[in-house]
Protein backbone atom coordinates (compact mmCIF):
# COMPACT_ATOMS: atom_id res chain seq x y z
CA UNK A 1 0.00 0.00 0.00
CA UNK A 2 2.97 2.30 1.01
CA UNK A 3 4.53 2.50 -2.64
CA UNK A 4 2.10 5.46 -3.44
CA UNK A 5 -1.00 3.20 -4.28
CA UNK A 6 -4.58 5.14 -4.07
CA UNK A 7 -7.10 3.98 -2.49
CA UNK A 8 -9.97 3.76 -5.44
CA UNK A 9 -6.97 1.62 -7.16
CA UNK A 10 -6.33 -0.78 -4.47
CA UNK A 11 -10.45 -1.00 -3.83
CA UNK A 12 -10.74 -1.66 -7.32
CA UNK A 13 -7.87 -4.09 -7.82
CA UNK A 14 -9.38 -5.91 -3.84
CA UNK A 15 -12.84 -5.92 -5.71
CA UNK A 16 -14.50 -3.86 -2.69
CA UNK A 17 -17.81 -3.20 -3.03
CA UNK A 18 -17.32 0.90 -1.97
CA UNK A 19 -14.32 3.20 -1.15
CA UNK A 20 -15.49 2.61 2.33
CA UNK A 21 -14.89 -0.67 3.00
CA UNK A 22 -11.46 -0.45 1.45
CA UNK A 23 -10.64 2.23 3.98
CA UNK A 24 -12.28 0.80 6.84
CA UNK A 25 -9.36 -1.96 6.37
CA UNK A 26 -6.51 -0.45 4.56
CA UNK A 27 -7.23 3.23 5.75
CA UNK A 28 -4.34 3.10 7.91
CA UNK A 29 -2.13 2.64 5.68
CA UNK A 30 -2.72 5.93 3.88
CA UNK A 31 -1.85 8.71 6.60
CA UNK A 32 -0.33 10.63 4.13
CA UNK A 33 -3.53 11.16 2.46
CA UNK A 34 -4.90 12.99 5.47
CA UNK A 35 -1.73 15.36 5.63
CA UNK A 36 -1.90 16.19 2.36
CA UNK A 37 -5.57 17.08 1.82
CA UNK A 38 -5.54 18.83 5.34
CA UNK A 39 -2.77 21.45 3.56
CA UNK A 40 -4.73 21.50 0.24
CA UNK A 41 -7.64 22.58 2.55
CA UNK A 42 -5.62 24.71 4.66
CA UNK A 43 -3.84 26.49 1.64
CA UNK A 44 -7.25 26.87 -0.21
CA UNK A 45 -8.85 29.03 2.65
CA UNK A 46 -5.88 31.04 2.57
CA UNK A 47 -6.42 32.16 -0.85
CA UNK A 48 -9.62 31.95 -0.76
CA UNK A 49 -9.22 34.92 2.11
CA UNK A 50 -7.06 36.63 0.67
CA UNK A 51 -8.75 36.95 -2.74
CA UNK A 52 -11.62 38.28 -1.06
CA UNK A 53 -9.63 40.91 0.54
CA UNK A 54 -7.83 41.87 -2.39
CA UNK A 55 -11.16 41.65 -4.26
CA UNK A 56 -13.07 44.24 -1.70
CA UNK A 57 -9.64 46.30 -1.37
CA UNK A 58 -9.70 47.09 -5.65
CA UNK A 59 -13.22 47.65 -5.93
CA UNK A 60 -12.65 51.36 -4.25
CA UNK A 61 -15.17 52.91 -1.43
CA UNK A 62 -18.86 51.48 -1.48
CA UNK A 63 -21.52 53.53 -3.00
CA UNK A 64 -24.99 53.59 -2.78
CA UNK A 65 -27.26 51.89 -5.74
CA UNK A 66 -28.27 54.82 -8.03
CA UNK A 67 -25.40 57.22 -6.77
Amino acid sequence: MAEDARPLVVKERRGHSSITVTMDRYGHLFPELDEAVTSRLDEALVNSRAGKTRAKRDQGPVRPLGA
